[in-house]
């Protein structure tokens, strides 16, 4: 099938299930996600009564329908979806497409204190308190430089058109006693995974500058749960003298320690609000949602 035709017909069938959308809402506001995790985490922020979360699966469909409502100049619909590298390419979106303030939404939940929300409940009763924020400070800032090393490979294939797979594990076998990776290092792995890139392109000066000022939107979140799984373990030995698990399902965990206090502290809440003050008739945050805030 050519693409052409591919593109038509799911265009087609977005087309045909947005009617089905209104109707299942019952007149509600409706709020595209990319999945069901966006799902299960903003549902906790909503005012169910006035809103009804629709899952797209993928970004290009959310942004298809939000394309088609708007085209037929239809009110009450909004997306939110992760960003990726939207921010870093200055792509302009839709009024009423809103994206997450990192890279996505697992982003956005550990750049939150719902990161060291779950490092306590792991090792409660273990470990004094002051030495377990020095850790928690320590293994953030290691985590997202790893995760902005391997984010900003990322963001070059993307705009280079490399179309190469790029795991973090291959990085992650390079990592030295202290858990980290010098940018060096990381570019010998990527040129021997892709030795036919021409690695004139990568840009360590270029990475420094976005990594000071861009970090959330280079680290991809399922690279930082297998980072911070990786790294767990070799840290705690080193700066708790004593090796813990991380445990398993870290991603569900973190998406479960999430919450409102943590959201209302985000870009994403902030541009929620403002959206509810300028749609009366079409909601979408619960009433009572961060008063302090409000």
């Amino acid at each position: 099938m050519s693409s052409s035709l591919r593109d038509y017909e799911d265009s087609q069938h977005i087309a045909d299930t947005l009617l089905f959308d209104r109707d299942q809402a019952n007149g509600k506001t409706i709020l595209y996600v990319e999945g069901d995790d966006d799902e299960f985490v903003y549902r906790q922020f909503i005012c169910s009564g006035r809103c009804e979360i629709v899952v797209q699966n993928g970004d290009n469909r959310l942004e298809n329908a939000i394309k088609l409502h708007n085209q037929a100049n239809r009110k009450g619909y909004l997306a939110i979806k992760d960003n990726h590298f939207d921010a870093l390419l200055k792509r302009t979106l839709p009024k009423n497409i809103l994206t997450t303030d990192g890279y996505d939404l697992e982003v956005m939940i550990l750049s939150s204190k719902a990161f060291e929300k779950v490092i306590n409940v792991r090792l409660r009763g273990e470990v004094r308190h002051e030495r377990l924020t020095t850790f928690e400070s320590v293994i953030r800032n290691r985590l997202f430089r790893l995760g902005s090393i391997i984010g900003y490979f990322r963001l070059k294939s993307y705009c280079k058109r490399w179309n190469v797979q790029i795991e973090a594990g291959r990085f992650l076998r390079q990592l030295t006693a202290e858990c980290e990776l010098s940018f060096t290092d990381a570019m010998n792995v990527f040129t021997r995974s892709f030795p036919e890139i021409d690695i004139s392109h990568l840009d360590e000066r270029e990475f420094e500058t976005l990594y000071a000022s861009h970090q959330q939107h280079l680290c991809r979140g399922h690279d930082m749960v297998i980072i911070l799984g990786k790294i767990f373990k070799r840290m705690t030995k080193k700066y708790l003298q004593k090796e813990y698990n991380p445990g398993s399902d870290l991603d569900d965990r973190l998406m479960l320690a999430f919450n409102e206090s943590h959201f209302c502290k985000t870009q994403l809440y902030k541009k929620l609000r403002a959206w509810d003050s300028n749609n009366r008739l079409h909601q979408i945050l619960r009433t009572g949602l961060c008063p302090s805030i409000s």
